[in-house]
């Protein structure tokens, strides 16, 4: 008997794997670095597939997570990575990152700084760099601090100081430090000085109408001598301003027109300034800002720093001025009208023959009881709260009476005087500019 046997074949059929596989950028470096290395990590969405990497124009090839490159050049890169399967299927998209590389560091500038020296116990800086810099700042090799530009200090001490500011660009990279060192020297508290037409004082013996005295509280001296500074015997200092007690320095305003050296014809609309060692500069020029008649001839004068001012930006100094009659000045785009009892205050941007910067009005005299062009000198306190003044014929105040060449005060609306008076100390001729330096000796 036969037997029949039946069999049964089954037909598997694989379809071929068409599908490419997705790259993925798993790390990479900022998108802004210094670090002129980079390291690029990537995977794939199917196991076993294998990489190919590209760096800008660079010819493609093999690579394998993570890929790294090294010392860069600073700029714009591109890296492109993708993945082909066991299959031979490539990503037609491959995954891309473009980074900058930045490793040039930022050049710090100061543009404004204090005098060296100066007597002045603050101190402003204003400095710049590259746009989007941040900066760090220190003061007599103190801790770095984040800053900004203008960056302020007060009550400094009398002695020699250095500021630096350094800056960092977006990239991280920090550049050299620039530095300004310059000293403090401080007056002799209780220092007076003041002009006068020429004459003899105890103890000095004979001075001139271009020489400035000094009253210590004790003793009288020539502390700027005219002719030993080439000032002519013909000039009259009107006006006038102590830089540096120490070495000679002064800014001043002479009566009439005189030629100086180097600088040539001053008017008295201008403040020029001596070094104390012959050295003669044009500091700021009334006729570029509005001081151009008679009337506004300055005779009174204090230059403070720039950080001083309550008014303007970018002040190099803030001057402090009033004049023989008066005139007019552009505040806020309008012509203001002052006469020769006030005083008005300017945020200087720009000296020398470029001179400009801001005007206000500090004092009107005659609406505090002052009469009609009455000022003959003026000063102030470092902080410029307080005013100092002569006067040219007598002025009654809050404290009683004042006469020429005696010295009264004004703050915080109060009148207060006759603080000092020459002719108690020898000084008999009319007294004109003046400069209080600390407290009335």
């Amino acid at each position: 008997m036969a037997t029949d046997v039946v069999c049964t074949v089954t037909n598997t059929y694989d379809p071929p794997d068409t599908t490419p596989p997705d790259t993925t950028l798993t790390a990479g470096p900022d998108d802004l670095t210094n670090s002129d290395d980079a390291s690029f990590s990537f995977d794939s969405t199917e196991p076993g597939s294998t990489f190919t990497c590209q760096l800008d124009a660079e010819p493609a090839k093999a690579c394998a997570s993570p890929q790294t490159y090294t010392d860069l050049a600073d700029g714009e890169h591109t890296f492109a990575v993708f993945a082909t399967d066991a299959a031979g299927n490539a990503d037609p998209s491959p995954a891309t990152d473009t980074w900058t590389i930045d490793t040039a560091a930022p050049v710090a500038t100061i543009t404004s700084a204090p005098p060296d020296p100066s007597t002045v116990t603050n101190a402003t800086f204003q400095f710049t760099s590259e746009v989007g810099a941040t900066f760090e700042c220190r003061l007599d090799s103190g801790a770095w601090a984040a800053c900004t530009s203008p960056k302020s200090y007060t009550g400094l001490s009398g002695d020699p100081h250095t500021f630096e500011v350094r800056a960092t660009d977006a990239a991280g990279n920090t550049g050299p430090a620039d530095s300004h060192t310059w000293t403090i020297n401080l007056p002799a508290a209780g220092a007076l000085y003041v002009t006068a037409a020429g004459g003899n004082v105890p103890g000095a013996g004979a001075y001139q109408k271009n020489d400035i005295l000094k009253w210590n509280g004790n003793t009288w001296s020539v502390w700027f001598d005219g002719a030993a500074e080439r000032l002519p015997a013909s000039a009259d200092i009107m006006a006038f301003d102590v830089a540096d007690d120490e070495s000679g320095a002064a800014w001043l305003v002479i009566r009439q027109a005189v030629k100086l050296p180097v600088v040539g014809k001053v008017q008295p609309t201008q403040i020029v300034y001596s070094n104390g060692a012959t050295t003669w500069s044009l500091f700021f020029d009334g006729s570029n800002v509005g001081l151009k008649t008679t009337g506004e001839r300055i005779n009174g004068l204090e230059v403070l720093p720039g950080s001083a001012s309550p008014i303007g930006s970018g002040c190099l100094y803030y001057l402090l001025i009033s004049t023989v009659a008066g005139g007019g000045v552009t505040v806020g785009g309008v012509n203001v009208n002052f006469t020769g009892e006030d005083v008005l205050g300017f945020c200087m941007t720009s000296m020398g023959t470029n001179t400009a910067g801001t005007w206000h009005v500090v004092f009107e005299g005659q609406a505090q009881g002052l009469q009609k062009n009455n000022n003959l000198g003026v000063s102030a306190s470092d902080d410029a709260a307080t005013l100092y003044f002569t006067v040219k014929k007598n002025f009654t105040g809050d404290g009683g009476l004042v006469r020429p060449s005696q010295l009264f005060s004004y703050s915080g609306g109060v009148f207060s005087g006759p603080l000092w008076k020459a002719a108690d100390h020898g000084l008999n001729q009319v007294v004109d500019g003046i400069d209080v330096v600390g407290s009335i000796p």
